[in-house]
Order: structure tokens, then sequence, then C-alpha cells
């Protein structure tokens, strides 16, 4: 998935200036990411839990997101619904 990508289109910000664009999907994806994270550390058990914060703690990303996507196979899913939780929240407060 790659979610920047997603981001972009789903909040229609092709047409602005890189570096707003950039500045704006960084704090999206932030926000996004910590998000789907605390959904996901609802559904952990103690040691599940534990295992991914070892992994995030060695700064192994690659290992951390194998891992979440092998305890939620569903993990794309989610950060869309996020987003398009984000994006109807954005759209909202017009």
């Amino acid at each position: 998935m790659d979610f920047k990508k997603t981001l972009l289109e789903e909040l229609d910000l092709q047409d602005i200036p890189n570096e707003k664009k950039k500045e704006l999907l960084e704090k999206t994806a932030d926000v996004v990411f910590g998000n789907v994270l605390l959904q996901l550390l609802n559904e952990l058990n103690d040691e599940e839990a534990k295992e991914l914060n070892r992994l995030l703690e060695a700064e192994k990303q690659d290992e951390a997101g194998q891992f979440l996507y092998n305890k939620f196979p569903n993990l794309d899913q989610m950060f869309d619904a996020e987003i398009k939780r984000i994006k109807e929240k954005l759209i909202n407060e017009k």
C-alpha cells in the first residue's frame, strides 16, 4: 500500500505546491498512523505488544510492519478506513 499516495488522492492534494503538499502529507500521515497504531495496540495481547515495542525501539520498521500484517491481514483496510474518516472530518469542518 502506498500510504502517502492514497492520502494525496483521498484528500485531493495533487494540485497544491510541492512544499506545502509534503508538509500536509507528513502531518496527516503521522495522525493516520498514530490512530491506526492505537487501534492495533488495543487488539494485541501483552506479549504481542512487547514484541512490537521491541521491534520499534530497535528501529526495525520492516519487521514491525510484517509483524502487524501477519497479525492483522486487513491492515490496509484499516488504514483506508482511517484516511476516509479523517477526510470526512476535514470536509465537515470546512
